[in-house]
């Protein structure tokens, strides 16, 4: 196998062997470290006459006619005269030295060789350290020019901005158009920051990573530089970016792993709080996202040992608080940190998937309730159950629904399934053919949080719904004469234009009751009538109710 001879011991590459043993020394003349490389790559192996080849590798022409002045036995081996690389073969021995000579084609050949892989080592680098399809650095390249940066010293920043939904744009335009996307947003990147010496990178399939210098980063020119859609091809594309970012000095090691990490982090926490903004490392994000990832674990655990309760809201006749139904609101007692916030796992939930069984795990509990409730003597209470969009969209939704209301026995007239208002405008066509589906079961449909997410009355009009829930925060304002109550109060006028039965959530105070009455709002539950409660309270609430179900 051919080795490189270090040029500080020349008696070595001068000592005679025994003739069978004597290799071939090349010396290699260049300052190119890729033509080195090349020539050590082509002719590793080889033998010539049965003899192995040695390396001899100089930089400059200087350096090796010190090396060979006053040795006999060097002679130039004829390599292409473009070629920025000289070589040069020896054998100490006389009885070689004609041979030597009859092998100078050979070597030429074998050198040609060896040079033409310079090309394919170039291509082969470019493969193993660049994004093919953005050219840009891949992201271990970009981990390496980060090391080098961070040992250079200086204060330095690292962000990765990540386009937000983009495998919808893939899923709903295909991959063509959305490999001409990621080239779309990486030239608008390169043209603000490249200019700057900032370096640019394609670490993931729709994550870019920027390192500049800390005194001159502004995050807030990337997010700014897609405030105008981007031209990809026929269409102008609206895009959406999310930064996370890290200050390299804030991360707990000073190398490139460690700071492109941090920023990963920081990007995750941006993306679980709000999408198209930027949040910057901080040290307990770490911990917060290991606590978040600790959470989903504990959630699934929870979901198959079916630890997780449902308790119920009243829901009351506002003409006379007769109790008319509950609304099913999932809890989450965890074994070590308390009452988790439904908030919290609820989002967790729609993030990991979890929600369509966390979905069906509270449609079975509140259906098989329901009917103990009725069962017990309570009335023909309905029961409203929250759905997510998550839940609402998938193929399992309806055969579950249906499965449900055989398995319980409920009656599907005393079921009630609320949809907010922004998951009828996110997609209308599929909502409204579901919707109907739900409906030939006789099952009844509200609309949750409305007047939050700008309906279209377009649209409202034909959806097949049978209640309208007024949200709390235009509830909250009906004593203090702000525009939420005038909202409240069109929100009322427009349930009795489109016969529609009207709820208002998060009646605390007796003058909002009067209020609502007053407009003609139907129902209405919050903490003046009930909190939330187990099956247990609930019982007690109703038997202290009786006399109102009675009437």
């Amino acid at each position: 196998m051919s080795r490189v001879i270090q040029p500080l011991n020349w008696q070595r590459l001068v000592s005679w062997l025994p003739p069978e043993n004597l290799p071939w020394r090349l010396l290699v003349i260049s300052d190119d470290a890729q033509i080195q490389e090349a020539i050590r790559f082509g002719l590793a192996d080889c033998e010539l006459g049965g003899r192995s080849i040695e390396l001899l590798q100089i930089g400059t022409m200087a350096e090796a006619a010190n090396l060979m002045r006053g040795v006999d036995g060097w002679q130039r081996v004829a390599v292409d005269e473009d070629s920025p690389v000289r070589v040069y073969a020896y054998h100490p021995r006389e009885d070689l030295r004609q041979s030597q000579l009859s092998f100078g084609a050979v070597f030429s050949s074998l050198l040609a060789g060896a040079l033409r892989s310079r090309q394919l080592l170039g291509q082969v680098r470019s493969l193993a350290c660049f994004d093919q399809l953005c050219r840009l650095p891949n992201r271990p390249m970009f981990i390496n020019l980060l090391d080098e940066a961070l040992g250079r010293g200086g204060a330095w920043v690292v962000a990765i901005a990540d386009i937000d939904y983009f495998s919808s744009v893939t899923n709903a335009l295909g991959y063509p158009l959305g490999d001409a996307m990621l080239r779309a947003v990486a030239g608008r990147l390169e043209s603000a920051f490249k200019p700057r010496g900032y370096t640019l990178a394609r670490i993931n399939t729709d994550n870019f990573a920027l390192l500049a210098p800390a005194d001159s980063f502004d995050v807030q020119e990337i997010l700014g530089l897609f405030a105008d859609p981007v031209a990809v091809e026929d269409y102008e594309l609206p895009v959406s970016i999310t930064v996370g970012m890290v200050y390299a000095d804030d991360a707990p090691e000073r190398s490139g792993d460690a700071v492109l990490k941090c920023a990963a982090t920081a990007l995750k926490m941006a993306k679980h709080k709000a999408r198209g903004a930027f949040r910057c490392f901080a040290p307990n994000m770490a911990t917060q996202l290991e606590q978040r990832v600790q959470l989903v674990y504990d959630l699934k655990g929870a979901l198959a040992q079916q630890r997780l309760e449902v308790h119920y809201q009243p829901q009351v006749a506002l003409a006379d608080g007769r109790p008319v139904g509950i609304e099913a609101l999932v809890r989450w007692p965890h074994p070590q940190r308390g009452m988790i916030a439904p908030d919290l796992f609820i989002d967790i939930a729609e993030k990991t998937g979890l929600i369509v069984e966390l979905g069906e795990f509270v449609l079975e509990r509140a259906c098989r309730d329901q009917v103990e409730l009725q069962a017990a003597g309570c009335g023909c209470l309905r029961v409203a159950v929250n759905v997510s969009m998550i839940q609402f969209k998938s193929p399992r939704f309806l055969p579950a629904l249906r499965r449900v209301i055989q398995q319980t026995g409920i009656r599907p007239q005393d079921l009630e399934l609320e949809i907010t208002e922004s998951m009828v405008m996110n997609d209308v066509q599929t909502v409204i053919s579901t919707l109907y589906e739900v409906k030939t079961l006789g099952v009844t449909v509200a609309i949750d949080d409305f007047g939050t997410g700008f309906s279209s009355l377009a649209h409202l009009h034909t959806l097949p719904i049978d209640r309208i829930k007024v949200d709390r925060s235009f509830v909250r304002d009906l004593d203090a004469g702000k525009p939420g109550g005038k909202i409240a109060e069109m929100i009322v006028s427009l349930g009795h234009t489109l016969d529609k039965r009207i709820i208002a959530e998060g009646i605390e105070q007796p003058s909002e009751v009067d209020i609502l009455r007053h407009w003609g709002c139907h129902e209405g539950q919050g903490y003046f009538y009930g909190r939330p409660m187990p099956k247990s309270g609930l019982l007690d609430w109703l038997a202290a109710h009786a006399w109102k179900m009675a009437e």
